[in-house]
């Protein structure tokens, strides 16, 4: 289940860019600084409207030139929340687990703290360049409701 990271059983691999989406990619380049724009204003939303809330977002830098194509957060009892929201008709995608403890991985004796919070509470809310901004301010909105 793509909902429930613990029973992923190896890593997946996506070779799927063709030459023809290729070439169609280059012609979409056109559109990039508009695209840009537009994911910037998402996670500004999304920033100034979790701000007071459990969801921990986790910064990307935009006076340094980072894009957020995807908004990423850090909440605690993450399975609820996807099953509360994915109740109200929102889906969220949790993080990849913690790849230190995956199965598939030799056991190594490194330690990464931050891997395994991430592993347990990260969750992408919905965003990417197709998401309108109506479709932010719902989600923000909803998240406070369940909150009350």
């Amino acid at each position: 289940n793509v909902k429930e990271p613990e029973s992923w059983m190896m890593p997946g691999f996506n070779f799927r860019f063709t030459d023809l989406q290729a070439s169609i990619g280059i012609e979409q380049l056109i559109r990039l600084p508009e695209r840009v724009e537009h994911l910037k204003n998402i996670y500004i939303k999304y920033a100034e409207g979790l701000v007071d809330t459990p969801f921990k977002l986790i910064p990307v830098n935009l006076e340094a030139g980072e894009t957020p194509v995807y908004n990423e957060f850090l909440i605690e009892n993450r399975s609820e929340w996807i099953a509360n929201l994915e109740h109200r008709g929102i889906e969220i995608s949790p993080f990849y687990p913690d790849i230190q403890k995956n199965s598939y991985f030799i056991k190594q004796k490194s330690h990464f703290p931050n891997s395994g919070i991430y592993g347990l509470q990260g969750i992408i809310l919905p965003s990417g360049p197709n998401q309108n901004l109506s479709g932010i301010r719902t989600v923000i909105q909803t998240i406070k409701s369940i909150i009350k």
